[in-house]
C-alpha cells in the first residue's frame, strides 16, 4: 500500500464484473494480507474470498446493505457491533467459494478531516479483535485506500494507459501487462530511493522519477557499456530519484465547486435526416 506497486492484475470481458475479478485475485494472491475496498467491493463474495484465502477484509458498505446486515431501522451515531454476514439470495457465489457465513464487526463512524465536511462511513471488517484494531485504527487503515485511486490516476494519465489503440485481444493484453511492468519498475525505483533518502515513497514524484528512468533506460542496455559504468549510472539514477521530492504547499488549496463548466455549442441543429445533411455538404464542396 505504501509503495503503490501492483501485485497482480486480471483481464476479462466487459460482461465480467469487478467483484468477480476481485474474487479471482484474492483466491490466487498471498494469504495473510488485509484487503481494503470501497462500496463497490463491500459485498459478501469479496469478504468470503478474503477469509477463505487466509486474509482479512476491511470494506465500506452502502447504507442499504449495512441496514440489512444490522437489521435495524434506527441508526446510532456510533456503532461497533459483532455481526455474522450470511449470503442472501441476491449474493453470487463464485466457483471455489463456500456458502459459510463470515463473522466480523459492523462499524458506523463519522470521519472528520480539516477543511472537509464530516462523512458517515459504514464499515465491515473481519478483524474481530477490538483491542488490536480499535475503530480509530480501522478508520486510519481505510483512509489509505484513497492512495489506490491516486495510483490509478498515475497509470491512466502519466503512463497514458487509459485507452488502447490495439486491434486484437492479444495485443491489448500485451500492452496492458507491459504498461504495468513499466509502472512497477518506476514504483520499485521510488521504493529504493525512499529507503536511501529515509522518507516515504509517497513523498516522491512519480512523473519526475519516470522521466529520470526513461532518460537512462536505453543507455543502460547498450552493449558497449561496461559493468562498472552501468553500476555507476544506476547509483546516479538512485541518487537523483531520492531527490525527486514533491513540493510542500505552504497553504491549503482553495475550495472549488464540484461542478463542470461546459462551453455552449455553436453548431446548428440538423434539419432533416443526417443522410440529407451529408448530401448537402457534398454538394456545397
Amino acid at each position: 500500500m505504501r509503495t503503490g506497486i501492483a501485485a497482480a492484475a486480471q483481464i476479462a470481458s466487459l460482461q465480467v464484473s469487478e467483484q468477480a475479478l476481485a474474487v479471482q485475485l484474492i483466491l490466487e494472491a498471498a494469504k495473510e494480507v488485509l484487503y481494503i475496498g470501497d462500496r463497490n467491493f463491500g459485498v459478501w463474495r469479496v469478504v468470503r474470498a478474503a477469509r477463505q484465502g487466509g486474509g482479512h477484509a476491511l470494506v465500506r458498505l452502502t447504507k442499504v446493505r449495512a441496514g440489512r446486515l444490522l437489521g435495524k431501522k434506527h441508526w446510532p451515531a456510533f456503532l461497533d457491533q459483532a455481526v455474522l454476514w450470511s449470503p442472501s439470495s441476491h449474493d453470487q457465489i463464485d466457483p471455489g467459494l463456500t456458502k459459510e457465513s463470515v463473522p466480523g464487526r459492523l462499524l458506523i463512524l463519522k470521519a472528520r478531516r480539516p477543511g472537509h465536511r464530516p462523512q458517515i462511513l459504514y464499515l465491515f471488517t473481519t478483524l474481530t479483535d477490538v483491542q488490536a484494531y480499535p475503530p480509530e485504527r480501522l478508520l486510519e487503515l481505510y483512509g489509505w485506500r484513497w492512495r489506490v485511486e491516486l495510483n490509478f490516476r498515475t497509470v491512466k494519465a502519466t503512463l497514458e494507459m487509459d485507452q488502447s489503440e490495439a486491434k486484437s485481444a492479444d495485443m491489448v493484453r500485451k500492452e496492458f501487462y507491459a504498461g504495468l511492468m513499466a509502472y512497477n519498475l518506476v514504483r520499485g525505483l521510488m521504493a529504493a530511493a525512499a529507503v536511501q533518502s529515509d522518507c516515504s515513497p509517497t513523498e516522491l514524484s512519480f512523473s519526475k522519477v519516470h522521466l529520470l528512468l526513461a532518460s537512462v533506460m536505453t543507455e543502460l542496455f547498450m552493449t558497449w557499456m561496461s559493468a562498472p559504468a552501468r553500476k555507476n549510472r544506476l547509483l546516479w539514477l538512485l541518487a537523483e530519484a531520492s531527490q525527486a521530492r514533491l513540493p510542500r504547499r505552504r497553504k491549503p488549496r482553495q475550495n472549488e465547486p464540484r461542478a463542470q463548466y461546459y462551453k455552449p455549442q455553436v453548431f446548428p441543429k440538423i434539419k432533416g435526416s443526417r443522410q440529407q445533411a451529408r448530401a448537402a455538404l457534398k454538394n456545397a464542396r
